[in-house]
């Protein structure tokens, strides 16, 4: 029922990820005929930062009618 974009990237913090991944995602779904529900996620090395979780949210708050988040390898490394 949705499409889940993914984009990895290597930079040390979730915020670069995030600002060298974000670009690649959108261009992903303007050329996406699909209708489906679509969710962006950059997947990254590290958790973010305190800071770096406003800037996530802030991101989030941006998109309308898309979903979007970040992913770390700790994250999943901890499940």
């Amino acid at each position: 029922t949705e499409i889940h974009y993914y984009e990895v990237k290597t930079a040390g913090f979730a915020e670069d990820c995030i600002k060298q991944g974000i670009g690649q995602l959108w261009s992903y779904t303007f050329y996406e005929s699909d209708n489906r529900k679509k969710k962006l996620i950059i997947f990254g090395k590290n958790k973010p930062t305190k800071a770096e979780y406003k800037f996530i949210d802030f991101v989030k708050s941006q998109f309308q009618g898309i979903e979007f988040d970040y992913l770390s390898l700790k994250d999943i490394e901890q499940e």
